[in-house]
């Protein structure tokens, strides 16, 4: 057994990748080839997944596929393994109709003639052994069709698994039924405690958890279809092994190199964990509680990081049914701190099983813990940790981020390989643990230090309470909402006090869509009720709290998407009582407010040629040289010369960047949105936010004047990944944007009037000003309330 084979059968992956090389796989044998793209896949490091996969593709039905010198997999049998890990891989991304395509192919090769080859003589010994005068080899004899038999258990329990996903419930339970069939149809003694029968166990309970059916999940994972006779035969050889572990525990890890004990773990604890979670999802408390005390004390849990994550926040749940809040706060706190030591989604395969859901439900019910009790600093700080959760998460190792800046590089480098190595399979003692905390701790530090805007996106690391208060001006006051579903909750910070309320239960996400209906709806007056209606709910709460000029709010969810300038509370609009601006946590003002370095004043650029007529934007034209008046140092780029190079080139100089052009945002995509700007040297004329990462801005201000410019799509765990973010990750200490498409005649007046105000006043009172001004004029809130300020005031 090679160490590759020997580390991916402990469950070891990072040790199985480490030293391989990333771009040639050929130096290895077919097999550790297979474990390499297996424990890549476990990892969820794709973009090396992508190179190795078509390298091995490349070799099955060419080089021996040998887990083991006395046998080898034909290519039907590698098939099955190599679509296995694509299946996996796309179900991991979201991706469940490419991972139906990948299941269907590894079900077609389990009906050719997939097959174990023995060497000749292994094959003589084991027909006379076990089939008396049957070749082993023969392609159609018994054993042969047993191995086909069995090797059509995978490829059924990932399309049941795809087609639940794929909400094809007939589907999933047709392929059920051939597992079961395969079960009730097969010699039992091929079951007994063996790979099979946890298999087909396995799949059907994952399977039905996704649909919800606990009760038939449970009855899944711990139906045994061995007879009285094989249950006392195997308890039997369990005792014997027992005895004669002391003796074969040395001999094979002075032989392998393998642990028998980490063996079996490896192999037994994910269908005992899968066991106590159908208990707790249906309503086996008992059973549940006392199965995760069990498997939390076994020091190795630690490793599987999505598992342990979701045992200690499942056992928080029971214990809040229990009444017991302190020991759910407890368990909630752990999981919070596992979830947020690793800067990569968790490594299992829980997501694809319906397990994990959305990890935000961990802060939402300690939040909502901290609240009940009384604890408002506690539960912001949670929700300040949730918000950075999600960057981290939609951003992970995207260390290109750091080009600039080589220090930061070589550190998210380290960060990636330490971290890596936390999911190995491997008992560690006390002091080694801690010695590896240290370490990630003091590497976190070190990049916090060379480059604190970088280690935001790829650590979790808000500010404190007391640190985002010492940021709030005397007459300012921060509303940041938090919560999930119809549970939403609001914290009003000052300098001298945070407080937390919870709000009235109803439809968010309805109430929120039917908001900006009538907003947008020109042709009719029910903005005021709608805008009422939202207000009553999310301000009126809170309303004896909001003192002074200046209201920040930080929107949760659905909340992003409303143009808060347009709420009603009966007498006049928010606008007409607050300057208003958004931030998409608190903890981002730390990097707002900084000096910037600009030569020149305004950069605008004005309807870009996008070579197709029917894009053209007059209105945008005449906006941006409208916009120029009363500005000494400033240059407008029009039609052909309003393009994407000379926006990289130039942007840099100016205090101010005015883009009056198209918007795109793609939800399915979020950091393919972008902005289109004019073709030519070299550049598509597509500025995506994903560029935007790239780029350093030393801009006090970028106005989106487009369509669509400040939506974003709302990430688990409440992140809005969209051109504002990118904007303001560039380097821009505010951006205003868009929330939906926008008049020509009614932007140009508001735009005019925005950049007269910007000589007089800060930005948060000239888009105030700019707008309760255009109000007069166009008193429909569609013209003057879809652009909202993000950034520094």
């Amino acid at each position: 057994m090679t160490a590759t084979s020997r580390d991916a059968g402990q469950g070891k992956y990072a040790a199985v990748v480490e030293g391989t090389a990333q771009t040639d796989y050929s130096q290895l044998s077919a097999f550790d080839h297979y474990n390499v793209c297996k424990a890549l896949q476990s990892l969820q490091r794709y973009s090396e997944l992508d190179r190795c996969l078509p390298q091995l593709r490349a070799r099955v039905g060419k080089d021996p596929f040998s887990p083991a010198p006395l046998f080898s997999y034909n290519a039907d049998f590698v098939e099955i393994l190599v679509e296995g890990i694509e299946v996996q891989k796309h179900l991991a991304l979201g991706r469940y109709d490419t991972a139906y395509q990948n299941a269907r192919a590894a079900y077609d090769a389990s009906h050719r003639k997939p097959q174990i080859i023995m060497n000749s003589a292994f094959s003589a010994m084991t027909s006379i052994l076990t089939l008396g005068i049957n070749n082993i080899n023969d392609e159609d004899g018994v054993y042969a069709q047993q191995i086909r038999t069995h090797a059509k258990i995978e490829p059924l329990g990932m399309l049941a698994t795809v087609e639940a996903l794929r909400g094809n419930a007939e589907a999933a339970q047709g392929y059920r039924e051939d597992l079961l069939e395969i079960l009730a149809g097969a010699d039992k003694s091929e079951f007994n405690n063996g790979p099979q029968l946890a298999s087909i166990r396995r799949w059907l309970g994952q399977s039905y958890f996704i649909e919800g059916k606990y009760e038939d999940a449970y009855a899944a994972f711990v139906r045994d279809d061995r007879s009285d006779l094989d249950k006392v035969a195997d308890g039997f050889f369990e005792a014997l092994t027992f005895l004669e572990k002391p003796i074969l525990e040395p001999i094979a890890y002075a032989a392998t190199g393998t642990n028998l004990d980490d063996v079996t773990f490896v192999h037994d604890f994910p269908l005992e964990v899968m066991i106590y979670r159908a208990a707790y999802k249906s309503g086996r408390l008992d059973q549940a509680r006392a199965g995760y005390d069990k498997v939390l004390q076994e020091p190795r849990v630690a490793n599987f990081g999505d598992t342990y994550f979701q045992l200690l926040y499942e056992r928080g749940q029971i214990a809040v049914a229990d009444g017991d809040r302190t020991e759910a706060g407890e368990y909630f706190r752990r999981a919070i701190d596992v979830l947020e030591r690793q800067r990569s989604h968790l490594e299992s395969e829980a997501y694809k099983l319906g397990f994990v859901g959305n990890r935000n439900d961990v802060y939402q019910d300690l939040v909502v813990l901290l609240v009940e009790e009384g604890d408002a600093v506690a539960a912001f700080d949670y929700a300040e940790r949730a918000k950075a959760r999600a960057m981290v998460d939609m951003l992970a190792s995207r260390s290109q981020f750091a080009a600039e800046n080589p220090q930061a590089a070589a550190l998210v480098g380290e960060l990636d390989a330490l971290e890596r190595k936390s999911v190995e399979i491997v008992s560690l003692d006390a002091d080694s643990q801690a010695t590896r905390a240290a370490t990630l701790d003091q590497k976190r530090q070190a990049l916090q230090a060379a480059a604190p805007e970088l280690a935001s996106l790829v650590t979790v690391s808000p500010e404190q309470a007391a640190a985002i208060q010492a940021r709030l001006a005397p007459d300012e006051v921060l509303l940041e909402y938090f919560g999930q579903g119809e549970n939403l909750y609001a914290f009003t910070v000052t300098r001298n006090e945070i407080r937390a309320v919870a709000l009235p239960r109803f439809p968010l996400a309805s109430t929120v869509t039917n908001f900006r209906r009538s907003v947008q709806n020109v042709r009719a007056d029910a903005y005021m009720v709608a805008g009422q209606r939202v207000y009553d709910r999310l301000i009126a709460p809170v309303a004896d709290q909001l003192s002074g000029k200046r209201l920040t709010i930080v929107p949760h969810g659905p909340l992003h998407y409303v143009p808060f300038a347009a709420l009603h509370d009966g007498s006049g609009f928010l606008i007409d009582r607050y300057n208003l601006r958004i931030l998409p946590s608190a903890s981002v003002m730390r990097f707002l407010n900084k000096d910037t370095t600009p030569t020149e004043e305004l950069l605008a650029f004005g309807n870009p040629d996008l070579g197709d007529p029917s894009l053209d934007l007059p209105g945008a034209e005449n906006e941006t040289r409208a916009i120029d008046k009363g500005w000494a140092q400033s240059r407008i780029l029009l039609r052909q010369y309003a393009s994407e190079s000379s926006f990289k080139k130039f942007a840099p100089a100016f205090r101010y960047l005015h883009l009056a052009s198209h918007g795109q945002f793609d939800p399915e995509a979020p950091l393919s949105s972008r902005l289109l700007l004019a073709p030519g040297e070299g550049e598509d004329g597509s500025l995506t936010v994903d560029e935007l990462y790239g780029l350093r801005l030393n801009a006090d201000l970028v106005t989106l004047s487009a369509c669509d410019t400040g939506l974003g799509t709302v990430e688990t765990g409440d992140d809005v990944i969209g051109l504002t973010r990118g904007f303001l990750y560039a380097g821009a200490q505010s951006v205003v944007a868009s929330l939906w498409p926008v008049s020509d005649e009614g932007t140009a007046y508001l735009m005019e009037r925005f950049y007269r105000n910007l000589r007089t006043m800060p930005k948060a009172q000239a888009l105030r000003a700019a707008m309760i001004e255009t109000r007069k004029e166009f008193p429909h809130p569609v013209y003057w309330s879809a652009f909202q300020l993000t950034g520094s005031v």
